[in-house]
């Protein structure tokens, strides 16, 4: 809903209640990676989640996105093409975005392709539709 605020709040009482959950630990990487804009807080929370469940495709995902927006590409791709197949449209999104600022638009077009037969809800479409503009 766009309250990024609240949503932190949230967030934060979340892990007050249970600091060793990793889904709390995942959800302010992510937070922290995007909205927050702390990419230093972002890995040592998605850190403690992949001590804990460290194949979850989730978590990993979140690890990708990080290195990304510290343009470590390679990194990011290399997580990102491990879990490709798991059938989740963001996952294929950022593997697509990561292709394109590696400047394999042709690549980051088939994956946007696929994410956007898998996406179910409007904020992924939306997030989809960006990257196709972006592409043509």
């Amino acid at each position: 809903q766009t309250d990024y605020s609240k949503m932190h709040l949230y967030l934060e009482q979340a892990y007050e209640l249970n600091k060793q959950c990793p889904h709390v630990h995942n959800a302010l990487a992510y937070y922290w990676a995007t909205k927050g804009k702390d990419l230093n807080k972002a890995h040592e929370f998605i850190t403690e989640s992949l001590k804990i469940l460290p194949n979850n495709t989730y978590f990993l995902d979140t690890q990708a996105l990080i290195l990304y927006k510290e343009k470590k590409y390679n990194e990011a791709l290399e997580i990102l093409e491990k879990i490709a197949d798991s059938g989740n449209s963001t996952i294929l999104l950022h593997l697509a975005k990561v292709h394109f600022a590696l400047n394999n638009k042709k690549i980051a077009g088939t994956f946007t392709e696929r994410a956007h037969m898998l996406a179910k809800y409007d904020c992924e479409k939306k997030s989809l539709s960006k990257m196709q503009q972006l592409l043509t």
